[in-house]
């Protein structure tokens, strides 16, 4: 018998995100996984997820549209 199980490591959303210094919005994030994190500076970075947009419609009435990021 064999097995395996690996955790991708990601980054995940702290429960308190927001927080601002030196007047940039930052987003707190945590590490997840086992990963060798030493290898991730040398890689492009990317968002992928779903965001909430506020927007207006053609008949002037405000909406939260959901998009998705890739």
């Amino acid at each position: 018998m064999v097995g395996a199980h690996t955790d991708s490591p990601c980054l995940k959303l702290k429960p308190v995100t927001k927080s601002v210094k030196a007047g940039w919005h930052l987003v707190n994030v945590e590490t997840y996984g086992g990963g060798l994190w030493s290898t991730w500076f040398d890689r492009d970075l990317g968002i992928a997820g779903r965001v909430l947009v506020r927007s207006k419609g053609d008949d002037g009435v405000e909406r939260i549209v959901h998009r998705l990021v890739k």
